[in-house]
């Protein structure tokens, strides 16, 4: 507990945002967690298929339109950020269908619709790193 009387002030830098990507082993390293498609998880072996959609989960985006409430899960309208959602597979931008919360998820946001609809290039390698940048923020790590 910090002892700190009223007279003090302490500074406090805050971010206007603080993506990351949510992977399979919770821990924000290795793969990402991500559903093909057809539903299926993302894996080496259950690749996207180029040109479908792929559906990512994230944090850490910010300030929501409309505001979120703590403890209260998505309803409609659902939030959305406020701040640019920009994702790279594979070095290429991806074309954000959508990104914002999932129906009945409480903490979060989802980026449920990715295209895939770049060049094949981007997907001829097993092991595509996605990027995820909220504003002008961007983690310095990648899955």
């Amino acid at each position: 507990m910090l002892n700190v009387s009223e007279k003090e002030s302490i500074a406090v830098s805050i971010a206007p945002s603080a993506p990351g990507l949510f992977t399979l082993d919770s821990t924000g390293k290795g793969q990402a967690a991500a559903a093909n498609q057809d539903g299926s998880i993302n894996t080496a072996a259950t690749a996207a298929r180029i040109g479908s959609m792929i559906t990512l989960f994230a944090t850490g985006e910010g300030q929501t339109s409309p505001a979120g409430i703590d403890g209260k899960p998505a309803s409609d309208p659902l939030p959305h950020p406020v701040l640019p959602v920009t994702v790279t597979i594979g070095g290429q931008a991806a074309n954000v269908q959508y990104s914002g919360g999932a129906p009945g998820e409480v903490a979060g946001v989802t980026i449920p619709t990715l295209s895939g609809r770049m060049s094949a290039g981007s997907y001829q390698k097993l092991d595509c790193r996605f990027k995820l940048r909220l504003g002008h923020f961007c983690p310095t790590l990648s899955v």
